[in-house]
């Protein structure tokens, strides 16, 4: 019986006596382009007119528009379907024509420049249509030989795409620099803020601790109404510049053991008003048990007064507002929820972004900018936590909701702090106070002397050396942005030229950000305080000793 692999070898050599005189005559021809592995494993010769079809090919089916000219003459003899497809005719109308037709130059390189030139060359030009329009287009011309026949070969590329990636990256650029602009300003006007209000409020706060018994009913309303504007104000410089740091990304927390209720029950206490104003009625609903999170008290506090302020401001009088909170597995989740004027479906997506604010764009009533369920998505999410809202419509209501995780294990929480009781003057210690803001350095001296202190004032920094010398100011409150020498490197002249017990340094500024205490710090100051400052903020600190060096 025969081997069936003889067979096949018989079978293969039979193929390749058949290739052999077609190879033979396409290498004497000159036609031999490429040796190719066919089906099986016998080589075949791909001669050259095989391979000029599948150039071609490639040319006509190819993306890019390609047009043939003779060397340093104006005439198309050849071009694609691509670039016919370009000027919006069929390539019979096209070929015989100048390329000069068609194209303008934009910048560099002319048409002429094209068609004469030796070298590669690569431009932009404008491609008119068929119907006048112009087309953006990049073209890469090459010079090409056929026996002594020279011919310029342009590739033309559709620019349109580029340029529109180029202007979508433009306007990219340009709303990043408006974006950063704006949040530039944001912390400036903040910080600008802040300035004239601390002897604003300073001013309040003293008004209020020298009040008479006697004082006419006007006078005392009027107290009331400009410490409660005072606090409002306040409220909304610290909202603006939260959101400066929430858009750039530095607002931080403190992290500790943190009884949730805590939080709850002051962010309802401070909005008490607002709601015994608008005649609302709150049912409170908290565990009895600790609900303990590893939080920053002051921002969970913040996030709380930001909803229940919420949700009386967009509840018309006499509305009803439910706060509950309850652990759910691992997370503890508070609701607000009332039965106000409610929210757009549409709007629900982009409620906690900044500036947005629901209802009419010119009810402006509720007051407030449009910042604060910016601050508590972030700052929940600074706690590992998520912020959620949920509206059936326009009056009927609105649930904001929070949740957070269960601290894994916590020490006993402290009780709540209270109001800090009268404190007492030490011996009469002498101060020096440093602030280019006259007002706010005479209204802090003003209440300073009031509570028996010695006060000394310089209004900038080589003053302020001067004088902490010249009266052996034992206390300095120096704000930071003095002009000329600012208030970081007066710190660091006071402690290097020092002699005798250690002064207190304190630093009074609009910035607190964490980076601006840690600079504060190292530039020798014992304490930063951010303003406005509260007196009795203050006096706690005075009343603290120096640290040591």
């Amino acid at each position: 019986m025969p081997d069936p692999s003889e067979d096949e070898d018989f079978d293969e050599l039979q193929q390749q006596l058949r290739q052999a005189p077609d190879d033979l005559r396409a290498l004497r021809a000159g036609e031999l382009d490429a040796v190719l592995p066919p089906l099986g494993t016998a080589p075949g010769l791909y001669t050259r007119p095989s391979a000029e079809r599948i150039y071609r090919l490639l040319i006509e089916q190819m993306s890019e528009g390609a047009v043939i000219t003779p060397f340093g003459v104006d005439t198309i003899v050849y071009c694609n379907g691509s670039f016919a497809r370009m000027v919006a005719l069929p390539p019979e109308r096209v070929v015989g024509h100048p390329l000069s037709s068609w194209l303008e130059s934009v910048e560099g390189p002319t048409v002429d420049d094209l068609l004469q030139q030796h070298g590669p060359l690569r431009g932009d030009f404008t491609l008119r249509l068929a119907d006048g329009s112009p087309l953006p287009v990049a073209i890469s011309a090459t010079l090409v030989h056929e026996g002594e026949r020279s011919s310029r070969c342009l590739i033309v590329n559709d620019l349109r795409e580029r340029r529109d990636v180029e202007r979508l990256q433009q306007v990219r650029a340009e709303l990043e620099l408006s974006h950063q602009r704006k949040n530039e300003f944001l912390a400036m006007l903040g910080h600008e803020l802040r300035n004239p209000l601390a002897p604003v409020r300073q001013a309040v706060e003293l008004m209020q601790a020298h009040a008479a018994p006697g004082d006419p009913e006007y006078l005392v309303q009027a107290r009331i109404v400009l410490a409660r504007q005072v606090k409002h104000l306040k409220r909304l410089v610290d909202d603006l510049l939260d959101v400066g740091r929430v858009t750039k990304g530095t607002l931080t927390i403190e992290r500790g053991p943190f009884d949730l209720r805590e939080a709850i029950h002051t962010a309802h206490e401070s909005v008490a008003r607002l709601i015994e104003r608008r005649h609302h009625q709150v049912r409170l609903d908290l565990p009895v048990s600790p609900m303990m999170v590893e939080g920053d008290g002051v921002r969970l506090t913040q996030v709380f007064a930001n909803l229940f302020s919420n949700a009386a401001k967009y509840t018309p009088d006499g509305g009803h507002i439910e706060i509950t909170a309850s652990r759910d597995g691992e997370r503890y989740r508070v609701s607000v929820k009332d039965d106000g004027q409610g929210i757009e479906p549409s709007l629900i997506p982009y409620l906690f972004e900044p500036f947005v604010q629901s209802g009419a764009a010119l009810d402006r009533a509720s007051g407030g900018i449009g910042v604060g369920l910016t601050l508590v998505r972030r700052i929940m999410e600074l706690h590992d936590g998520e912020a959620a809202a949920r509206s059936e419509g326009p009056g009927r209501g609105t649930e904001l909701e929070v949740s957070l995780p269960v601290a894994s294990s916590f020490a006993a929480p402290s009780s709540g702090v209270a109001r800090a009781e009268a404190l007492a003057t030490p011996a009469a210690r002498h101060i020096l106070v440093v602030d280019d803001n006259e007002d706010a350095a005479e209204m802090l001296a003003l209440v300073l002397r009031k509570r028996g202190y010695e006060v000394e004032l310089a209004f900038d920094g080589e003053e302020a050396l001067r004088a902490a010398d010249e009266h052996g100011s034992e206390i300095v409150l120096l704000d930071i942005g003095l002009p000329g020498i600012d208030g970081y490197e007066v710190a660091r002249r006071l402690r290097a030229s020092s002699r005798g017990p250690r002064r207190m340094l304190v630093a009074l500024t609009g910035y607190g950000q964490p980076e601006d205490r840690e600079r504060a710090l190292e530039a020798g100051f014992d304490h930063h305080l951010v303003k406005p400052v509260g007196v009795d903020d203050l006096l706690r600190v005075l009343q603290a000793p120096a640290q040591s060096p």
